[in-house]
This record gives structure tokens, C-alpha cells and sequence, in this order.
């Protein structure tokens, strides 16, 4: 009896032994699956071709593997399985992407805001030009603070208005874009059928804008004579047909500003200082510069003015003489004093 009891008890320890380590192992093998997640399982996948498939392209779809966790509880052998993860690879495409998206936006945002529209234009150094008028001009080369081209916006207002020297062109957040300028300051007026044009001291022939003190006026048929050659529209200088032609032409090209001859300017000049009380300068592209007599009469001196005192008293001495016969003259040259001549018709 004492033997079948010790025969029990051994197979009852035997058995408990072998429970206890079986749930050690399991226990152990729970950790190290926690400890290292679990490998996903390869899965074949298959894929199906179909008549219409486009050729090139596989069927099979290929998923992003997730991340499987596994927790233990306890010491009992029961685990918890967590929510899959999924796993995201991070590369330079995707970086560069998304900059390359935020940087449009920043781009887009800052040259449709409001705030960076180009609204108030502030003049300095201007007085004959309306403010709204240079406004005008700098909004056909840009609406944005920043896509204005400075270069650009200089040649477009110095194309549009040949009176402003030194145009320069500042912004400023406060007082948004500032156009600075100075104005040449005319000298004569020439008037040539129904236009009128200013010229200054350095020949720049400009559109006649507000008024002008002490101007001596030069009365012809024709434009002013220029050095650079500018189409005419029915004998009249087309300023808006130049601006646009400046605006067209490239960045390189300087613009064209109508010039008049220097000779002409010179000649101008002189015979200014010698007009008399109550006249008034007169050009002719054959005779050349002369004045309009108070008696009614033309008188010319050419071009040329080295000898314009044998020429003054040349003329004088024709004037006293055809005032003796009782003759009128409609015209007197002494363009050459070697062969002076007067027409009375």
C-alpha cells in the first residue's frame, strides 16, 4: 500500500514538473515575440489578367506590410494583440515635394495679397505730371511689390515722359512705391501747325505739359529738326507711338528720346539774345533759323552763325534801302552775304 502511495506521488510530481516548465517556455516565448515583432507572413499574392488589361500594367496590388504587437498580460501565458501599425518611409522625394508645394503657395500668397498690390504710388520731385498719370504707367509693368522690375518700370516712365531726367524708383512699407524724377526745365517752344513742344538747354524736344514762364517761341512749318530719326503722324510727333515702340523694344536697347539738332539749338539760342522788341524766332528747313519782323516781314541767318554781325548789318543795310524805294518785302535771306536776296511776294 505504501509503495502504490510513493508510485502515485511521483507521477503527480512528474506531471506538475512538467506543466511548470511547459508554461515557463510559453512564457518565454511570449517575451521574445514581444520583444521582437512578429515577422508578417509572406502571403502570395495573385493576379488575375483580364482581355482588356492594358498591356505593361500589373494587376497585383501591393499593400504596405504593418507592424503586429504583441502584449502579455501576465505570467499565465495570455496576450493582447495591439492595433496595426502602419509602417511610413520617409525619403527626399516626399520632402522636397511637399517644400516644393508650400513654396508655390508662399509665392502665390504673396503676389495676390492685398497688402503687396502696388495701390498708392508716391511722387517726389514732380510738379507738371499728374500723380495718377505716372501711376498709370508703372502699373502696366507690374501689380506686386514683388514683381516689380525696377529697370523696367525706369524705362517705361522714361519712355512715356521725355521731360523727367533721373528717374529712380523706391519702395517703402510705409509709403508703398516712390518715384522720384527730375524735370528738365524748357527753354524755348516750338510750334508747328497745331502742337506745341518744349525744348530745353540740351535739345529734349517734350510734349508741353502745365506752363512755362519766359519761353521764347519759335514758329514753323515742320517738327523740330532731330538727330535721331522718329516717325511723324501727319506732321505731328505721336508720343504714345513712342512710348510703345520703347516698351516693345528689349531691355538692352536704350530708349529713344526725340533730340533736336544741336545746330538748330545753338542757332536758336544766339539769335535769341539778338531778337528784337516784339519779335519772334522763325525756322525753315531750306532758309534755316531767322525771326519774325515786327514790320511783317521774315528775315533768315541760316545755320550758321560764326559771322552774324555782317550778317545783322547786311540785313540792315537791305532794310534801309527797300524802306527808301517804298518796297515791302515779304522775305529777306542772309543766309550767304555774298549773295543776300528778298522776296516780295
Amino acid at each position: 500500500m505504501t509503495e502504490r502511495r510513493q508510485e502515485v506521488s511521483s507521477r503527480s510530481e512528474q506531471l506538475r514538473r512538467k506543466r511548470l516548465q511547459e508554461n515557463q517556455t510559453r512564457l518565454s516565448n511570449t517575451r521574445q515575440r514581444v520583444a521582437k515583432p512578429a515577422a508578417s507572413p509572406s502571403i502570395p499574392v495573385s493576379g488575375r489578367s483580364y482581355p482588356y488589361a492594358p498591356m505593361g500594367r500589373s494587376a497585383a496590388v501591393h499593400t504596405t506590410p504593418r507592424r503586429k504587437m504583441m502584449y502579455a498580460t501576465g505570467a499565465n501565458g495570455v496576450e493582447i494583440r495591439l492595433p496595426a501599425i502602419p509602417i511610413i518611409h520617409f525619403d527626399w522625394k516626399m520632402v522636397s515635394g511637399t517644400l516644393m508645394i508650400a513654396l508655390i503657395i508662399t509665392v502665390l500668397l504673396l503676389v495676390n495679397l492685398p497688402a503687396f498690390q502696388i495701390n498708392a504710388v508716391a511722387v517726389e520731385g514732380i510738379q507738371r505730371i499728374p500723380q495718377g498719370d505716372i501711376a498709370a504707367v508703372l502699373h502696366t509693368t507690374a501689380s506686386s511689390v514683388f514683381t516689380l522690375d525696377r529697370g523696367k518700370a525706369i524705362k517705361a516712365i522714361s519712355a512715356s515722359f521725355p521731360e523727367l531726367e533721373n528717374v529712380q524708383i523706391h519702395t517703402s512699407l510705409k509709403r508703398g512705391v516712390v518715384v522720384q524724377a527730375v524735370e528738365r526745365q524748357p527753354i524755348l517752344t516750338w510750334k508747328s501747325g497745331d502742337q506745341s513742344l518744349w525744348i530745353d538747354q540740351d535739345g529734349i524736344v517734350m510734349p508741353v505739359r502745365g506752363e512755362a514762364a519766359n519761353l521764347v517761341t519759335i514758329q514753323s512749318s515742320v517738327t523740330p529738326p532731330l538727330t535721331n530719326p522718329i516717325e511723324t503722324t501727319q506732321g505731328v510727333l505721336d508720343y504714345a507711338r513712342l512710348a510703345l515702340t520703347n516698351q516693345m523694344a528689349s531691355t538692352s536697347d536704350e530708349i529713344i528720346i526725340p533730340q533736336m539738332d544741336p545746330n538748330v539749338l545753338k542757332a536758336a539760342i544766339e539769335l535769341t539774345s539778338k531778337l528784337p522788341q516784339g519779335a519772334s524766332l522763325v525756322y525753315d528747313p531750306i532758309d534755316g533759323m531767322g525771326w519774325i519782323d515786327p514790320r511783317g516781314w521774315k528775315v533768315f541767318f541760316g545755320i550758321n552763325l560764326a559771322d552774324l554781325q555782317i550778317k545783322e548789318a547786311e540785313y540792315q543795310t537791305i532794310v534801309d534801302k527797300l524802306s527808301r524805294e517804298g518796297i515791302t518785302p515779304v522775305m529777306i535771306s542772309v543766309e550767304f552775304p555774298h549773295a543776300p536776296y528778298y522776296r516780295t511776294e
